[in-house]
């Protein structure tokens, strides 16, 4: 039997439970949006993508993955639709790298299953503790690698809130991506046009932008995030940025965009070290026109 049969005009209406549940469900995510409540177990404000998870095994909520790049790879010209205009990213076993690259899953996934991830804001998980810290001040937590089941405490990942008295893999409230000044970690941008050509069938697009934090509402500067009067153009296809566009092809300007701080090396500077801004993907897209 159908639950969900559509019902002729002059038919008895006999609701089935699955049916009758389904509505009342929908109604509560509608009543939700109106008043802009989050997901139970996650924070206002939190910013949320989808994350296929590739880890081969089945994940609780509140699980741990590293993040490894987008799930529909803009490569693949068939793939350029669902790229842009579904941000999906592949969630596997954390490793190393994925230290301060990760996402905390709000729903229970199975293999290959697409679920929604916290991967800013303020969220709950659970914390591998050795030691139970005497103050919050400065604590923060990362990946452990070749474990979903929680994070480590260690520097510059995302801030603990609040983590559950006692040792051992304890409850935790977290704040990742909240001022973008955590390297790795990754937070949404607004992107301004500051110059450059849209390009044609013989010219390549040159757009660059001006960066602001969409959630501090700074913009980003040679000295990190600061004011409008100190802000400066990003090129998204320099280095340290990793956006691609095609060789040829009129292209419509950027908006909004994901990103994060990188450390890197750098001989002009005094420092061995120095935080440089990196837009891992923003909604540039291609100008297409329907050919008959």
């Amino acid at each position: 039997m159908n639950e969900f049969q559509h019902v002729r005009s002059g038919e008895p209406i006999a609701i089935p439970a699955t049916a009758y549940n389904a509505m009342l469900d929908a109604a509560q995510a509608h009543r939700n949006r109106k008043i802009n409540l989050s997901p139970k177990g996650a924070g206002f404000d939190s910013l949320y993508v989808h994350v296929e998870n590739a880890t081969g095994k089945r994940l609780e909520r509140f699980s741990i993955v590293g993040l490894d790049g987008p799930s529909d790879s803009p490569d693949d010209p068939q793939n350029v639709d669902a790229f842009c205009n579904r941000i999906t990213l592949r969630g596997i076993i954390p490793k190393e790298e994925h230290a301060r690259r990760f996402a905390v899953l709000q729903q229970d996934a199975e293999p290959d299953m697409i679920v929604r991830a916290c991967i800013a804001g303020v969220t709950v998980c659970k914390i591998q503790v050795s030691q139970q810290p005497e103050s919050f001040d400065d604590l923060s937590c990362v990946a452990t690698s070749g474990k979903t089941e929680y994070l480590k405490i260690g520097e510059e990942g995302a801030q603990v809130l609040w983590v559950e008295s006692g040792t051992g893999t304890r409850w935790a409230i977290i704040r990742f991506g909240g001022t973008g000044g955590s390297p790795g970690v990754l937070f949404p941008v607004n992107l301004e046009l500051a110059s450059g050509t849209a390009g044609s069938s013989t010219a390549m697009c040159s757009f660059k932008y001006y960066v602001q934090h969409a959630i501090s509402k700074e913009w980003w500067t040679d000295d990190g995030w600061g004011d409008e009067d100190d802000r400066i153009e990003v090129d998204p296809v320099e280095k340290p940025s990793r956006w691609r566009r095609w060789s040829l092809g009129r292209y419509i300007k950027a908006d909004y965009g994901y990103a994060r701080t990188v450390v890197e090396e750098d001989d002009t500077t005094e420092e061995s070290d120095k935080i440089k801004l990196e837009l891992g993907w923003i909604n540039e897209v291609l100008d297409v026109k329907t050919c008959t």
